[in-house]
Order: structure tokens, then C-alpha cells, then sequence
């Protein structure tokens, strides 16, 4: 938070001695109301990610020392959403806005879904033994509700807190999978590659739980031009669901961490000067990196196989990995995100 109130210090430096906030005695200005409608269109780029390991201390040959598994899911996607703002203004400083929002993917998320698996064997095998490469289809949704208050003024210019609160789901089914395995159990086995075409392998789903609070500055440039900048802190609380099919294998996790979270809103109105609904367009960008740990636990509703290739007869074989009914819990997770998204605005102010 020590970098807010640097930033909030560094403004008032650049426009000048800064006002209380308040109605001072003597101040006649008008308080006045307005309500925008605003659609918008944006593209969003990042990731969501999520990694569990499991360490053991062992010298016994043939105990399983380390295990580890990273899967890592694109979000870069079209976005259409939109926000509904009520503001209230002193003459033309804005003194306090509560701001509702709400966006959700209409493309399918491009680039590659990756799942990547570590083990260390006690005098076997060490390192990595399945690496897959996988398309996602899925959606992306975000709801924001944020409120300001004004704490500093410069007229026009306005500074104060931002509180609010973020939820976001990702849901992903992941399919067309190419990749290799490595019988780590049989000591100088070679990769196996395998592809499969529209073969289900994971469904996914995650989701984001951000009570926020922060700094705002609110500039106003003049009576047509506008900019919001808002930074702040979020306690992040996760959830998240795998349903491992090509694995058979169900895993679920929760955990708390933190997050940061900046905005940026350019406006421009039209009409100026004209009475009734003014139109407007504007730009916005959208920044968050997210880190959250906690607990997961695994279990498989069927065997596991994988493939291994028999050294008598030389040909690959399908062998059973992890027994059904098989149970894994207390494993460290550990949920990382980092999201970008820029995009259009237009609407009415009323």
C-alpha cells in the first residue's frame, strides 16, 4: 500500500496544494448525479495456472521422493461486456461513484494448453516423464463491483479510495492432445509419443473470489475529457475442479493468497454542451497477477494406465499406473494467474 500513497503524493506534486474532502463552509457547489450505460469490447491475454508438488525424505530404493504436476491454461480471449456507473459530483469534481461490470468470452481461447509431471524414483528415475500439449475451448467470465470516495482534491481533479469486490470463472474443456510418457519404473526406457484426435482429456473449472481495496485518481482534463486510474491490494481466495479423463482421476484444491489489480478508463464525451443523454467512447486496460495456496486432494474413479514398451517382445504395451479407487490429499497447490485486457467503450451518460 506504501506505493499507493506514493502515487497519490506524486499527483498532488503535479497539480498543486490539495483540498480536504468535504463540503467546506462556504462551499456552494452543486451536487449533481449521472448515470452511464456503457457496452464494450475488449481482448484479454494471460493464464491460469496451477502446480502441486509433494517431497518426501527417503534413501530406501525404489521410494518415490518427489512428485509434481504444472498445468497451465490460455485465456487469451474476445471479450463483451459492459458497465453500469452511477457518479455524484461536486460542481465538476467527481466526490464518490459505485461502478457495476461484467464481461465474458465470445471467442474460444487461442494458443496451447500445456500439462507437464515430474517424479524422482530413490535410485531411478528423476525428472520429467509425461508432457502433453492439448487445445482448450471454453469461457472466461468476470463480475466487478467497485465504489470510490473522494479523500483529495485539485479541481477538477479528484483522488480517493477505491473498495470493492472480483469474481471470475474459467471453465475449459481440453481435448486433441499430442505428447510422450516415459515408463519411469523400468530404468532406461525410452519416450513414448502418442496423438489423439477429439479424445476428451481434462475438463476444468476455477474461480477467483478478490475483495479489494485501494487508491484512486480521478482527472478531468476538461468538461469533455477524462481519465480514472485505480490501483489495489486483493485477498484471493481460490477454488478449483480437474476431472483428469484421460487419467481418470479427479482432483480438487482451495486455497487464500493475494493479488494486484490496476485499471485504466479514458473517456471522451460527445455532444458537449447538448442537453439530455450525451454519448461517449472510451479506452480501457486492465491489469492482474494473482498468487493463491493451499491444499489439493487426488482421486481416481478408474485405473490410470500408460504405456511401456515390453523388453522381450520390443512392442509398446498399455499398463495400469494407479489403481481405481486410489487416494492422494494434503498436497501442496499453488494457483498463479496473470491477466491483461484492453478494449473499446461507448455508451451513454445520463
Amino acid at each position: 500500500m506504501r506505493y499507493l500513497a506514493a502515487a497519490v503524493v506524486a499527483l498532488s506534486l503535479c497539480y498543486g496544494p490539495l483540498s480536504a474532502q468535504g463540503n467546506e463552509p462556504g462551499d456552494l457547489r452543486m451536487r449533481t448525479f449521472h448515470v452511464s450505460i456503457e457496452p464494450s469490447l475488449s481482448s484479454q491475454f494471460g493464464h491460469t495456472t496451477y502446480f502441486f508438488d509433494l517431497s518426501a525424505s527417503s534413501s530406501t530404493p525404489g521410494d518415490i521422493t518427489y512428485l509434481a504436476s504444472e498445468l497451465e491454461f490460455p485465456i487469451d480471449q474476445f471479450m463483451v461486456g459492459g458497465s453500469v456507473r452511477l457518479q455524484s459530483y461536486l460542481g465538476n469534481v467527481e466526490d464518490w461513484s459505485l461502478t457495476l461490470s461484467g464481461y465474458r468470452s465470445i471467442s474460444q481461447p487461442r494458443g496451447i494448453m500445456t500439462d507437464a509431471d515430474w517424479i524422482t524414483i530413490v535410485g531411478g528415475f528423476d525428472g520429467m516423464w509425461s508432457y502433453t500439449e492439448s487445445d482448450p475451448e471454453g469461457t472466461n467470465t468476470v463480475l466487478l463491483f467497485e465504489f470510490t470516495k473522494r479523500v483529495l482534491e485539485r479541481r477538477p481533479h479528484s483522488f480517493g479510495l477505491v473498495a470493492g469486490f472480483r469474481w471470475q470463472r474459467i471453465v475449459q474443456d481440453i481435448d486433441n492432445f499430442v505428447g510422450w510418457q516415459i515408463d519411469y519404473e523400468n530404468p532406461g526406457s525410452q519416450r513414448v509419443t502418442f496423438e489423439y484426435d477429439n479424445v476428451p482429456a481434462i475438463y476444468y473449472r476455477v474461480t477467483y473470489l478478490m475483495p479489494h481495496a485501494g487508491a484512486q485518481a480521478a482527472l478531468r482534463f476538461s468538461e469533455a475529457v477524462s481519465l480514472d486510474l485505480r490501483a489495489a491490494y486483493a485477498l484471493t481466495m481460490a477454488d478449483d475442479y480437474d476431472d483428469h479423463i484421460i487419467r481418470n482421476k479427479e482432483s480438487t484444491a482451495d486455497g487464500t493468497g493475494s493479488a494486484f489489480l490496476a485499471s485504466l478508463r479514458g473517456e471522451w464525451l460527445l455532444a458537449q454542451r447538448k442537453p439530455g443523454a450525451r454519448p461517449f467512447i472510451g479506452v480501457e486496460a486492465e491489469f492482474l497477477t494473482l498468487k493463491v495456496e493451499g491444499d489439493q486432494k487426488q482421486f481416481w474413479y478408474d485405473d490410470e494406465t500408460g504405456f511401456e514398451r515390453n523388453p522381450q517382445t520390443g512392442e509398446i504395451e498399455e499398463v495400469v499406473r494407479v489403481e481405481r479407487g486410489t487416494t492422494i490429499s494434503g498436497l501442496p497447490h499453488e494457483f498463479t494467474s496473470t491477466q491483461f485486457r484492453v478494449g473499446l467503450r461507448f455508451g451513454y451518460r445520463f
